[in-house]
């Protein structure tokens, strides 16, 4: 859960599943007492993404925009995506 270079993104969908979305660094052990799901990559174009906003359009349907950029440019393009979140276990 490391992200050292720039904000996450943190929040809970309707069906009180939490949600982290972050930059692919290092991962950390999860809080105490807790756990985290298996990692799944939303986006990987092997290219300096970061700052993901996201916000839920519908029950587990998101919206997201973040920067981007390349492994030799800073970020300077904007992104959009959408994806599902289930609640189920």
């Amino acid at each position: 859960m490391g992200n050292t270079k720039s904000k996450a993104f943190f929040g809970r969908t309707t069906g009180g599943t939490h949600l982290y979305a972050f930059n692919d660094s290092p991962a950390t052990p999860a809080p105490a007492g807790g756990a985290w799901s298996a990692e799944k990559m939303f986006y990987d174009a092997g290219s300096k993404n970061s700052y993901a906003a996201l916000i839920e359009a519908a029950p587990g349907g998101f919206r997201a925009v973040w920067d981007g950029g390349t492994k030799d440019r800073s970020r300077t393009h904007s992104h959009f995506g959408k994806f599902r979140v289930s609640d189920q276990p």
